[in-house]
């Protein structure tokens, strides 16, 4: 059987297993948001960060529907790896990959054509709209992809395998620390750093693909699978919808603060985004 049967053995040792790489995996994606804030900080100024600023209310928005699906994959996958109902893990993986295309690719056409009302709601400076603009569209690509990404992830994770994840983690995190310096002193400025995560997330998510496919004959996509069943929809909308909705009204809050601090401009914009 592939993964960990974590009800077996010592409660110790196998709550240490999960717990810590998730550890170390929180701590490379804090380290990561520090060095790309001093990146920007120090190498495209106040207005870099504000443009980030901006992007951040929107994005954490359309994420809050893939947290929802995230946690909808977690719970079932582990429960039915726990009832050892392999099939039905396949079935739903196949369900979950394609409402996390779909919902990426909804996203993309809606920010491309709604972002300036958005960026008009949170009152945006004037002098960073357009770069906000363009780093928005460049996140919300690689969003796509970092959505089928965690999937992937945390259907690992769900089966008891906590090692692999964090390799993913590790590699995406360090790709975006070095191409992040690359891409803004090559004159795209805060864009570049949203280019940087794209590309690494999207190399992150090749390399899982390659590794589900070549090493798990549970979780490796097959595209028989790739079929929206209501079964599987109303299970990840019954599960995932609770924590949607307390995602989307942190967002809702996040949208009135930087709303508010847009009203000091660029720098009111930047000092909330430090503080962050």
């Amino acid at each position: 059987m592939e993964g960990k049967d974590l009800t077996k053995g010592n409660l110790l040792k196998n709550m240490l297993y999960l717990l810590i790489p998730l550890l170390l995996t929180n701590l490379l994606n804090s380290i990561y948001n520090i060095v790309d804030g001093i990146w920007v900080g120090n190498l495209v100024g106040e207005a870099g960060v504000s443009a980030i600023t901006n992007s951040f209310p929107i994005i954490t928005i359309i994420r809050s529907i893939g947290y929802g699906v995230f946690t909808a994959v977690s719970i079932l996958v582990a429960q039915y790896y726990g009832a050892k109902k392999f099939e039905k893990i396949k079935d739903l993986l196949g369900t979950v990959y394609l409402i996390s295309i779909i919902i990426g690719v909804i996203s993309i056409i809606g920010i491309y054509l709604t972002s300036n009302i958005w960026l008009n709601l949170l009152n945006t400076p004037k002098e960073v709209f357009e770069v906000t603009k363009q780093y928005l569209l460049i996140n919300i690509i690689g969003l796509l992809f970092n959505m089928i990404l965690t999937d992937i992830i945390m259907a690992l994770r769900a089966i008891g395998n906590t090692k692999i994840p964090l390799v993913f983690v590790t590699i995406t995190s360090i790709l975006n620390i070095i191409l992040d310096p690359i891409f803004i002193k090559i004159g795209m400025g805060v864009t570049g750093t949203a280019v940087a995560t794209t590309i690494s997330i999207f190399i992150g998510l090749i390399i899982s693909i390659i590794y589900v496919n070549k090493k798990s004959k549970l979780l490796n996509i097959e595209f028989n699978y790739l079929k929206l069943k209501k079964e599987n929809i109303k299970q990840i909308i019954k599960l995932g919808l609770p924590i949607t909705f307390e995602e989307i009204f942190l967002a809702i809050v996040a949208v009135f603060s930087v709303g508010i601090s847009n009203q000091a401009g660029t720098a009111g914009s930047a000092a909330y985004g430090i503080r962050r």
